[in-house]
Order: C-alpha cells, then sequence, then structure tokens
C-alpha cells in the first residue's frame, strides 16, 4: 500500500482533473472523457523547483492548465483523484475562479 509520493528534482505532482470537474457539473456526461484543455490542481512540488515556484507564480492548490507530457502514478492514501507527475515546463496558465 503506498501512504504518499514526493516529487523529486523540478517534478510537480498533481491531480488530473476529470471533464466533470473542468465543466463544473454534476450530471452524467456520456462520451465525455477528456476536454481540449487538461487541467490539474497543483498538490507539491520536488525540492529543487519549490524555492523558485513563486517567481513562475504558481503555488500548492493553484488550479493549472497542462500541456504536453506527464507519468502517471498508482494510488495513494494521501491523494485522491488521478495522480500525475508533470514536468514545470507542462503548466501553462494558472486558472483563477471565483
Amino acid at each position: 500500500m503506498i501512504t504518499d509520493i514526493k516529487p523529486v528534482g523540478m517534478s510537480i505532482l498533481v491531480s488530473l482533473l476529470s471533464a466533470k470537474e473542468i465543466l463544473g457539473t454534476k450530471l452524467h456526461l456520456p462520451n465525455v472523457e477528456q476536454t481540449d484543455f487538461p487541467q490539474a490542481k497543483i498538490l507539491s512540488f520536488g525540492k529543487k523547483f519549490e524555492p523558485v515556484a513563486k517567481e513562475y507564480g504558481i503555488d500548492v492548490g493553484d488550479r493549472v492548465v497542462i500541456a504536453g507530457d506527464y507519468m502517471p502514478l498508482p494510488k495513494c492514501d494521501a491523494y485522491a483523484g488521478e495522480l500525475a507527475l508533470v514536468d514545470w515546463s507542462a503548466i501553462k496558465a494558472v486558472l483563477i475562479t471565483d
């Protein structure tokens, strides 16, 4: 059983958002697996990226748009949802919500 995941180096641990979460609905959405703009919530930073995260304008808890490859991760006790590791350069925008 995996209890936690800690990113290393410049990696960022994210929780990938589902289409329902992105669209903000609780309705059943048949045939909607993914949207055109993959989004995630930042969970934690690797030690090498942590000191410079503020310079890039991102913080733990931010909702972000990602582009490019990511590494899927197994489920763990510390976090819910579909987890992945992304490189800092995969984060293209921080989404500001009400």
